[in-house]
C-alpha cells in the first residue's frame, strides 16, 4: 500500500483540511474571480441591484428591453 505524507507549514500545505484549504488554492481562486469580474465588467454584463437603478430605466435582458419601474 502507498501513503503519502505532506510536510510543511498548514498555511502553506493547508493542514487538515487538505489542499483545497491551502494558500495557493485561495490565493487561485481569489486571482480568477478579479479576472472574471473584470472581464463581465468590460462587456458590460454587470447589472446595478434594482434598488440602485434609475426611475424608468430600460434594462437588456436577453435581447429584449424590460422597463424597470419602482
Amino acid at each position: 500500500m502507498i501513503t503519502s505524507k505532506i510536510e510543511g507549514a498548514e498555511w502553506f500545505t493547508g493542514g487538515q483540511f487538505g489542499p483545497e484549504g491551502s494558500i495557493q488554492a485561495t490565493l487561485f481562486c481569489l486571482i480568477l474571480t478579479v479576472i472574471l469580474l473584470v472581464l463581465s465588467h468590460k462587456e458590460g454584463k454587470i447589472l446595478k441591484p434594482y434598488w440602485h437603478q434609475e426611475k424608468g430605466l430600460k434594462t437588456k435582458i436577453n435581447d429584449n428591453e424590460m422597463l424597470v419601474t419602482k
